[in-house]
């Protein structure tokens, strides 16, 4: 083991960028503004990485190898760490043996708790209920008895209020009033005449108007008077309401997941599933690439990825085709993958290993343990030539086959003559 949690003491010698500045010119790494703390200038990648889990981030550490780490050896890594989740979740399955009715019922039971938690929508809910109350309170106060205090903010606001009303009220009670005295100066005949010089006027106008102006003149007030709308708040409707339909999209993808996995569709003439070991499945694929990682390889890893897209073996997968030199081997132009293609590959196939929900390890527990992994195959302790020459030879042990299952041969491995000597760069 090269790193025992503490200490390196071996080199790393299966980089592809010796150092972070290289990394990021090249490979598109950008660190965040913890990891950007720790850089210095001219800082190797190896003292980096060390640096990194000297400090506990594992997860950083790892995701600046995958930019670093030689690709071949890259894929190699992280293909080590799906398996090691897939022993780890084996592992947990023989000691929590349940039937698949049992473990379904137990994942359903588990979902119910996070979806009846709705104290975020009741936090959102009292929050609003809050400010509603007092508003209502302030209002109450001010439409209230004579506020006395001279310290008391409202009172300056009721006494605005107080005047406002008593000019509004007075207002039009003086222009009546006025109106009243002088009609009373005319005589009957006046007014009618008046009155009915006024109907022809209102008359003539609402003919060429289609208006009549009284009418208008009262929708020119009203409009005036009347107060414009407040506009809801509509950010927090929005945040109530997405909060439900995040709750209700997560509900029904997990019981169209939980139905396809345990009532799975038995239609004659649709294909059979493959099998985790057979040799078109993602690691198998990829375990091809790693021994001739050649592009007819990387396109075999892409077709083998398809079904399993968003699990870690699907992920290994696309990273060793995003490995390759070209994406489009049978184009005469050979499409080169992005800078930092394959690296953002490698971290998400570690993470989404990290993110297994079963099994016995935590989170940062698993990030550890996958640097250990990533350290062993950096500085070629943990090679493929050694490790499948090893379980190739197990197996004709243990086997009474002439022929072992697995004939892929790890003919083109890390190139080492002895246990002594040192792996060449690839």
């Amino acid at each position: 083991m090269a790193w025992d949690g503490k200490r390196f003491d071996i080199p790393f010698i299966y980089l592809k960028h010796h150092s972070v500045e290289e990394a990021v010119n090249c490979n598109a790494f950008t660190p965040d503004d913890d990891v950007a703390a720790i850089i210095r200038r001219t800082m190797s990648s190896e003292e980096l990485i060390k640096e990194l889990a000297a400090v506990k981030m594992y997860k950083e550490a790892c995701d600046f190898m995958a930019h670093c780490i030689n690709p071949r050896v890259g894929v190699w890594w992280v293909y080590n760490c799906v398996k090691d989740l897939q022993l780890e979740l084996e592992q947990a399955n023989r000691q929590h043996q349940l039937t698949p009715e049992e473990k379904m019922q137990e994942e359903i039971k588990n979902k119910l708790k996070g979806w009846s938690d709705a104290s975020a929508l009741h936090k959102l809910r009292e929050e609003e209920e809050a400010k509603a109350a007092a508003i209502a309170a302030t209002m109450q106060k001010i439409a209230g008895n004579k506020i006395k205090d001279q310290d008391d903010p409202l009172q300056a606001v009721q006494q605005h209020f107080t005047l406002l009303n008593d000019s509004e009220l007075a207002g039009p009670k003086t222009v009546i009033d006025q109106l009243e005295n002088a009609l009373a100066a005319f005589s009957p005949a006046e007014i009618a005449a008046s009155r009915a010089r006024l109907d022809k006027i209102y008359t003539n106008y609402e003919i060429e108007n289609g208006i009549n102006p009284l009418i208008q003149v009262k929708q020119i007030i009203e409009k005036e008077l009347n107060p414009a709308p407040i506009p809801k708040d509509s950010g927090r409707i929005d945040q109530f309401y997405a909060g439900i339909k995040e709750r209700i999209d997560e509900m029904e993808s997990f019981i169209n997941k939980t139905a396809a996995q345990h009532f799975p569709l038995k239609i004659p003439g649709l294909p059979k599933p493959k099998p985790s070991n057979s040799e078109d499945s993602p690691l198998a694929a990829v375990k091809r690439w790693i021994l001739t990682p050649v592009n007819s390889n990387g396109i075999l890893c892409r077709n083998a990825a398809h079904p399993k897209m968003h699990e870690p073996e699907g992920l290994c997968a696309l990273s060793a085709y995003w490995s390759n030199s070209s994406l489009a081997p049978e184009n005469e132009q050979a499409v080169h993958p992005p800078a930092g293609l394959a690296a953002k590959g490698l971290s998400n196939t570690l993470f989404r290993c990290c993110m297994d929900n079963g099994g016995s390890k935590a989170y940062s527990r698993r990030y550890h343990d996958y640097l250990q992994i990533g350290i062993d195959c950096i500085t070629g302790i943990l090679t493929w030539d050694k490790l499948w020459r090893t379980e190739k030879q197990s197996h004709a042990i243990s086997s009474s086959c002439s022929e072992p299952v697995n004939s892929m041969e790890a003919r083109h491995g890390f190139g080492r003559k002895s246990e002594a000597s040192f792996p060449p760069r690839i």
